[in-house]
């Protein structure tokens, strides 16, 4: 079992089970077949079309704290990513994008890591080009997901990956767009990428590494969200989320 440094709780983990303070939650189980639609390689078959490739707790916060999420309608979930090949490809996530709220602006979305390194892939449309932004993220880091991003998470280490995320509890999200296009606009292969054939190739913008996604936040996502849950409140309503997050149209 691997002990998690999310809160004062005893937090453990393993593939098929997490216990916070107490509390047992297992997980909803992403197997290789549910996301070959958005692989760049042929590699299921009968055989491994059955393996796990991602566990997802989600919920997963102590029963005393439950009112305080709900009240909030903010929801924080745990997920753990293998550190499996899919062919070419890094283990990644199925991806989604988030229905609009308001004034053409989406639900926004942050990540923590908390154990191993993640690729967070961003992109969004905007006047006729595709914008991709790749963000490399440690553990203990912070990362935002800006209003009308589709994301997809990758594990680039030999390593499972391990992160939390608070998101509103208001939506579902959105995969067929991603799944419509056979994935996002690019693929991370083990030492390069490549860009998706499903979509034009002089329309995509690759920006690495931007800094000015990662949240300057201290604490663990949960403990910084039980301090101050109003601080959160734009994970509802994206229109009051600083400026400096929000990009051109």
């Amino acid at each position: 079992m691997q002990s998690l440094g999310i809160s004062n709780a005893d937090v453990t983990l393993d593939r098929y089970k997490l216990v916070f303070g107490g509390r047992e939650i297992k997980p909803s189980i992403r197997r290789l077949g549910e996301i070959q639609d958005v692989l760049l390689d042929n590699v299921i078959n009968s055989s491994n079309k059955d393996n796990p490739i991602y566990y997802m707790y989600r919920s997963s916060i102590r029963s005393e704290d439950e009112q305080i999420f709900e009240k909030s309608e903010i929801r924080y979930d745990i997920t753990v990513l293998n550190s499996t090949r899919l062919g070419r490809e890094l283990n990644k996530t199925l991806g989604h994008f988030h229905p609009i709220v308001h004034d053409g602006l989406s639900y926004p979305e942050i990540y923590e890591v908390l154990s191993g390194e993640a690729l967070y892939i961003l992109q969004k449309q905007a006047k006729g080009y595709y914008i991709v932004k790749i963000i490399h993220a440690r553990a203990g880091e912070k990362v935002l997901i800006p209003p009308n991003y589709g994301h997809v998470t990758v594990n680039p280490i030999d390593k499972d990956l391990v992160m939390a995320n608070l998101v509103s509890s208001r939506f579902s999200s959105l995969y067929e767009p991603v799944r419509e296009k056979k994935g996002m606009a690019v693929y991370i292969l083990e030492d390069s990428f490549k860009v998706n054939s499903n979509y034009d190739y002089a329309n995509i913008e690759i920006e690495f590494s931007k800094n000015r996604f990662k949240l300057p936040i201290k604490r663990t996502l949960y403990d910084a969200f039980l301090s101050n849950p109003y601080k959160f409140d734009y994970l509802n309503e994206p229109k009051i989320i600083d400026g400096k997050f929000r990009e051109e149209s």
